[in-house]
């Protein structure tokens, strides 16, 4: 989605340049997002996978965090997880997916995870 700079929020705002006598819109790509950042396969879903691992500094004595992780299955995001935390954390499936946008908006590739 990109965003338009230097145009009231008029007709011209949502696509239409007559409204500003003709000229084009100024555009910018500053806080724009690419809609092709995380391109999400049809057999690929972005899970979410809940970790906990021992320490003491935490009042329950376990630390919680939660990832997510593109790919064709829910084991394989498992995988993926496990690769990247502590020996002694333990992954579990939340039964959670992203959506493609929320996926988009945070920039998510395939196959790497990436602690929310």
């Amino acid at each position: 989605m990109t965003r338009i700079v230097g145009v009231p929020l008029t007709r011209a705002a949502y696509g239409h340049p007559e409204e500003q006598g003709g000229g084009a819109p100024m555009m910018t790509s500053a806080d724009t997002h690419s809609a092709d950042a995380a391109i999400i396969e049809p057999n690929q879903t972005a899970f979410i996978l809940k970790v906990t691992r021992p320490d003491e500094a935490e009042v329950s004595g376990q630390l919680m965090m939660f990832y997510v992780a593109i790919t064709t299955s829910e084991s394989e995001a498992l995988t993926v997880v496990r690769r990247v935390v502590k020996a002694d954390a333990i992954v579990e499936p939340t039964g959670v997916r992203l959506s493609q946008q929320t996926a988009s908006a945070l920039n998510l590739e395939a196959g790497l995870a990436r602690a929310l």
